[in-house]
């Protein structure tokens, strides 16, 4: 296909368009369908991982299933290609460029197991030490090598690719609810790729960085979900290969047991304690002993700094 300055214009023009209007989990597929339609591939992967040790950690395939990186897994440390990409961040190399690469075991025993022949493949580095994304188009036995036309296109779109993909991480944390407190796109391993609101701030405060959740955090997001620390309660939510985690201050309110919260809620609105205890079906002495609880835990003395406290802490909220 002949590719033209105006075809080329029309394809940034979606891929940012694309990028403003999906959703992360769909941009990926969505821009690499698009890029299909100006520069012939039969399968293509799109992720991000640790250059040292050659780690994937978030990825999204066209046209082929998730096996061909995890089997590749396996291979990581032979690959001769790989090797080459990383030594040369942001420029876009072939299979050829690798002497006797057909003759190499990971092509032998990966590539060829499916089915792919050729390939163009371009790493860029990522603001993280050591984190890069990779974007890697593919052809099977029965297509025909990629040419030097075709490697300067993809080279040139790498950056546009990149920039599209943090634009909609971007965009997609801003259309969410402005009450929350700060808001990321992080991968599997915790790597922030979006933030909105002040969780940097939050995380720098926390644990003295701002690109990376911890790992003892991130095994609380794959157990319950959440992690409270000092002063914030984090809630992580899984999408396809990463995670929404959003931020929120902690208040002493948040603190007290749900039984606790539903006495001093009736208490702080006028109710007596035998009021409250009829309610909730509770006797009154069990009422004035999760009052003194309350107390305690909010640092107030009497009904009326009760009152005042809830009033001014339910009205933040």
């Amino acid at each position: 296909m002949a590719f033209t300055v105006r075809s080329l214009s029309d394809l940034l023009l979606d891929l940012y368009q694309q990028a403003s209007e999906a959703s992360p989990d769909q941009f990926q597929p969505q821009a690499l369908s698009r890029l299909r339609e100006c520069l012939h591939f039969d399968a293509a992967a799109w992720g991000g991982g640790w250059a040292s040790d050659r780690q994937v950690t978030e990825l999204n395939v066209l046209n082929e299933e998730n096996a061909l990186i995890e089997d590749w897994k396996n291979f990581r440390h032979l690959d001769q290609f790989c090797d080459l990409t990383l030594h040369r961040l942001s420029t876009t190399f072939s299979f050829e460029d690798v002497a006797d690469y057909r003759r190499t075991t990971v092509f032998n025993e990966h590539w060829r197991r499916f089915g792919i022949n050729h390939m163009l493949a371009t790493i860029v580095a990522e603001p993280l030490d050591d984190y890069v994304s990779f974007v890697g188009l593919c052809r099977h036995t029965d297509s025909p090598a990629f040419d030097g036309r075709e490697r300067q296109l993809k080279e040139l779109l790498m950056p546009h690719l990149a920039q599209t993909l943090q634009m909609n991480r971007d965009n997609f944390l801003s259309s969410l609810d402005d009450s929350e407190a700060g808001m990321a796109w992080i991968d599997n391993c915790g790597v922030v790729k979006a933030t909105r609101g002040n969780l940097p701030a939050v995380m720098r405060e926390l644990w003295s960085q701002q690109q990376k959740i911890p790992e003892e955090i991130m095994r609380s997001f794959h157990q319950s979900g959440s992690w409270q620390g000092n002063g914030f309660r984090l809630s992580a939510k899984p999408v396809k290969h990463c995670w929404l985690v959003k931020a929120k201050p902690v208040t002493q309110i948040d603190c007290l047991t749900p039984r606790e919260t539903e006495v001093a809620s009736l208490y702080a609105q006028g109710h007596s304690h035998k009021e409250v205890a009829r309610e909730l079906s509770i006797s009154p002495a069990t009422v004035r002993n999760l009052l003194a609880l309350v107390y305690r835990k909010l640092d107030v003395n009497d009904k009326a700094a009760l009152c005042l406290h809830w009033q001014n802490a339910t009205s933040r909220s």
